[in-house]
């Protein structure tokens, strides 16, 4: 019984070897780089800055640019490097701010420990509940 097993294990290994042999190289590397690429982009989606809002980012890399551009005129370096880090930042502040828009990092506002609902009821639930009514007053 176990040479028996032991054939079937080699077959089936065989069998698996062929089929990983049959891809296409241009397969094989573009599954690893959008392995790759899906885990830098998990990655990037999960950096939180502590003690750093997005709006704090944006204005300290709008300070960069400004303090770049009016105390060091005439290309110095060290005004470039504070523009394009200036740059960079603002750059950054915006894919964040795009990445965690519709998230919110804000709490949810309770009152005697229920939340509490804030807006209204939309338009369309308004003319739902209406036309709900009307069709049952019949």
């Amino acid at each position: 019984m176990p040479d028996r097993l032991q054939q079937e294990l080699d077959e089936i290994l065989r069998k698996a070897d062929e089929v990983t042999q049959k891809r296409p190289l241009w397969a094989r590397v573009g599954n690893r780089a959008s392995a790759r690429l899906r885990s830098l982009r998990q990655s990037i989606g999960g950096l939180r800055f502590p003690g750093l809002s997005i709006s704090q980012l944006l204005f300290a890399s709008l300070a960069a640019i400004i303090v770049g551009y009016v105390f060091f005129p005439g290309g110095e370096p060290l005004g470039r490097l504070l523009i394009f880090g200036g740059i960079g930042g603002f750059i950054l502040a915006f894919v964040l701010s795009i990445s965690r828009g519709a998230q919110g990092n804000y709490p949810e506002k309770r009152w005697r420990g229920q939340p509490m609902e804030l807006q209204g009821p939309s338009v369309g639930q308004r003319l739902r509940t209406w036309w709900g009514r009307w069709r049952h007053r019949r």
